[in-house]
């Protein structure tokens, strides 16, 4: 929590450019609300569902760290995605296999858990439906999304930014199979 409130504090007075007292009493204010209301509405929600995040100050700069070496993967499978969805929409019979499928993940903190949700759902052609005790819902798009996403490679680079262990392979469970998605 301190470190939450830090880093609001410090978002306050860098956005703000203002040191005088007054405004920075009223920056420790807004912080102190705002992690307040934070507590209380999230608080106790999924507490016995994932595992805790260490809470050693380095473990967090590494995180940081391999949060940022995320980004250029995580842009080029949008890209490399976004081109793949412009091909199905511009082909003259739209080649497209809808299919609902779920599977479960082998992260275990919450974090985790939302950025693979995330990070699917940013990546077009796939969207995460739901996300429940360790289960996602996703909507793929086409064979070759189902595909790349029965590959895992967002799931191992997610769990590699948290340092958490992730299995080789998904196994998808058909909930509709291609046919059966209304469009």
């Amino acid at each position: 929590m301190a470190i939450q409130g830090a880093a609001l504090f410090g978002l306050w007075v860098a956005f703000s450019g203002d040191l005088s007292v007054e405004f920075l009493a009223w920056g420790g204010i807004a912080t102190v609300v705002a992690i307040t209301f934070s507590e209380l509405l999230f608080r106790g929600t999924h507490e016995h569902t994932f595992t805790a995040l260490p809470s050693r100050f380095g473990w967090y700069v590494w995180t940081a760290v391999r949060f940022l070496l995320y980004h250029p993967w995580m842009a080029y499978q949008i890209t490399a995605a976004s081109i793949h969805v412009a091909y199905l929409v511009l082909h003259p019979r739209i080649p497209i296999e809808p299919a609902l499928v779920e599977f479960e993940t082998s992260l275990v903190s919450e974090p985790a858990h939302v950025l693979l949700a995330q990070s699917i759902t940013l990546t077009p052609g796939t969207v995460t439906v739901d996300a429940f005790e360790g289960t996602l819902l996703v909507h793929c798009l086409s064979r070759l999304t189902r595909e790349q996403l029965a590959q895992g490679s967002i799931q191992r680079r997610v769990a590699g930014v948290f340092a958490e262990p992730a299995a080789d392979r998904v196994e998808l469970t058909d909930v509709l199979r291609p046919g059966q998605v209304p469009l």
